[in-house]
């Protein structure tokens, strides 16, 4: 048909734009593996699009067409190019059993986000204020870390099967500048950084073309996934192996991460007690009047929006895309923001709040088609919370922590669970400076637990607003020592402190 035959071209397309992305990427001496065990990633790029020219007739399924159309174009061109990629298997017969290590740079690829030059893609991306629509940049954010992890553990065989790459956490995402459509083009990297034996981290950096090196990152993110075989076990993927001193960082620095998520999981508030700390700090906050003066009670902040999933949202896999996922819950996470900063009727002085960081975010179940989605959002942590807590003498952020959670409902059996839970940490800015790019932030009022659980909820955003500040601080982030205005009479200028809640 010829939906078919626009797929197929496509798929072309996607690969022979990879190819010349990751040749560029070779010569910039990013890397790149030696000897004759370690497949270079540009031979077997190229390999691959001779195969795809061969198959330019090939059918593509229906479903991954629909899914494709309904993607941004960048997501629908890495639509294309995994489906490309998965065909070049199709007439596998066996498992892989011969892992080849690889470099960093052997699976780095690269795709462009032309938001300044494009005026197509530009409208695409455009959100009400007239900046970055930054729900479809996570959109496609997801699909290309996905796309990066599948060039890692091809092994450029033919006769084996392809891994199924499950997403099993977004560890970090932070902006180190204010995303804007005015001023440069935009290009995803993205490259291996951490394996276990079935499991990868995928490091994305989003960063501005022209730009000096000092000043062209604009995003850093890092996912982890796990590899899948046909009967549903851990399918070992190609460990790594560095090759050059920024390699090597770059690997360390994943080790670090793996060693974060492994704390994380161990101290987690939902099956884990607050440390005694945590505890005498909830306890204060339940029981002094002084520390709940001006506050927001935290169900106040509660925003909710229910969908039911359509065909159109899945995956290759037949099950509802990541990235639409991670759209939708970042946008009622910025609608939650939004009415906090302005009082929603309630007279505080207004705001436009600005994504910093957003963190730790599991997949716990994939969503089905025809399942009922129930997204909630709540501010469950907030920089005028700190200012309260800080010793005397201190400067408050304008930052805060917005939490949504996703809820399944079943319609065929009524059955309810949990498939994720976001973190965002945002800064509240003003919105007239924010026209201009400029970083002056509007202080934010405290919020206030009720309840044991929305207590658990405070102490988990208080760990990750810090955590957020520090990866900040170490970024050279907008949101790590931004202008502050005046705050509101009712609360106290006192010292913000950084703390590390994770050694």
């Amino acid at each position: 048909t010829i939906q078919e035959k626009k797929a197929g071209q496509a798929v072309i397309a996607a690969v022979v734009s990879f190819e010349v992305s990751h040749s560029e990427s070779k010569r910039a001496g990013f890397g790149g593996g030696k000897g004759k065990a370690q497949m270079s990633g540009l031979a077997r790029s190229t390999s691959a699009g001779s195969r795809v020219r061969s198959m330019a007739q090939a059918r593509v399924a229906w479903y991954s067409t629909v899914s494709a159309v309904s993607r941004t174009p960048v997501s629908a061109q890495l639509w294309n190019l995994i489906t490309g990629r998965k065909a070049l298997k199709q007439n596998a017969t066996r498992p892989p059993t011969d892992f080849v290590p690889k470099s960093p740079a052997d699976s780095r690829v690269s795709i462009d986000l032309p938001l300044a030059s494009d005026p197509a893609l530009k409208s695409e991306y455009l959100s009400f204020r007239g900046g970055v629509r930054f729900g479809k940049i996570l959109e496609d954010l997801d699909l290309f870390a996905a796309y990066t992890a599948l060039s890692h553990c091809d092994d450029g065989n033919p006769e084996t099967y392809p891994h199924t790459l499950v997403t099993a956490c977004i560890d970090r995402v932070d902006l180190r500048r204010d995303l804007t459509m005015r001023q440069h083009d935009m290009v995803f990297h993205g490259y291996a950084t951490w394996t276990g034996r079935t499991s990868l981290q995928v490091n994305i950096d989003l960063v501005a073309s022209d730009v000096p090196d000092r000043d062209a990152l604009q995003l850093s993110g890092s996912l982890v996934f796990v590899g899948v075989g046909r009967d549903g076990k851990g399918m070992p993927v190609n460990p790594l192996a560095p090759q050059t001193e920024k390699e090597r960082r770059l690997c360390a620095e994943g080790e670090m991460a793996q060693a974060r998520r492994k704390y994380r999981k161990r101290t987690c508030l939902a099956t884990s007690a607050p440390s005694d700390a945590e505890s005498d700090l909830l306890h204060r906050v339940m029981s002094e009047g002084s520390l709940r003066r001006g506050a927001v009670p935290m169900a106040e902040t509660r925003m909710q929006s229910v969908h039911t999933m359509q065909p159109q949202e899945r995956n290759y896999y037949g099950k509802i895309f990541g990235g639409f996922l991670m759209r939708e819950a970042y946008e009622i996470a910025l609608t939650a923001a939004n009415a906090f900063a302005t009082g929603a009727g309630g007279g505080r002085r207004g705001g436009c709040p600005t994504l910093v960081a957003m963190d730790d975010v599991t997949f716990n179940q994939p969503v089905n088609v025809g399942d009922v989605v129930s997204l909630v959002a709540r501010v469950v942590y907030t920089g005028g919370n700190e200012v309260l807590l800080a010793p005397a003498g201190a400067r408050e952020t304008g930052l805060y922590q917005v939490r949504v959670d996703i809820g399944i409902i079943n319609l065929g059996t009524g059955e309810r669970s949990l498939s994720n839970t976001f973190h965002f940490t945002f800064l509240n800015r003003s919105p007239e400076a924010a026209k201009d790019g400029a970083c002056l932030a509007v202080p934010v009022p405290p919020v206030m637990p009720s309840t044991y659980k929305e207590g658990m909820e405070w102490l988990g955003g208080r760990r990750r607003m810090l955590e957020s500040l520090r990866f900040a601080e170490s970024l050279g982030s907008f949101a790590a020592h931004p202008t502050l205005l005046p705050r509101e009479p009712h609360l106290p200028v006192r010292e913000f402190r950084a703390e590390a809640p994770i050694p």
